[in-house]
């Protein structure tokens, strides 16, 4: 029975870790990670390194509508990527381009 229980607790235990990175955006830069609510429950984009590359630019974070919904633009600040004048810059020149 006492093992029973214990199966029953960790497979609990799996079950929420899974729902909590199911329901979250984690935000990575550097060692530091900020995390956001997504707007439903799914595995894509649960892990984004916010640090600007070739192919990732921070253009393409933001017109990403899923990261958009989650708040990429706050954790681009909050993280110390672009100071909140640059992203408000890049949010109005997509808004335009729409």
């Amino acid at each position: 029975m006492r093992k029973k229980i214990m199966q029953v607790v960790i497979l609990a235990a799996v079950g929420a870790i899974v729902y909590f990175f199911l329901s979250n955006h984690f935000f990575i830069h550097g060692s530091n990670v900020t995390y956001y609510e997504k707007s439903s429950l799914t595995f894509n984009n649960t892990f984004i390194n916010v640090e600007p590359t070739e192919f990732r630019t921070v253009r393409k974070m933001l017109q990403d509508e899923d990261l958009q919904e989650a708040g990429v633009a706050e954790a681009l600040v909050e993280l110390e990527v672009l100071p909140q004048e640059e992203v408000d810059r890049l949010e109005k020149e997509i808004a335009g381009k729409r």
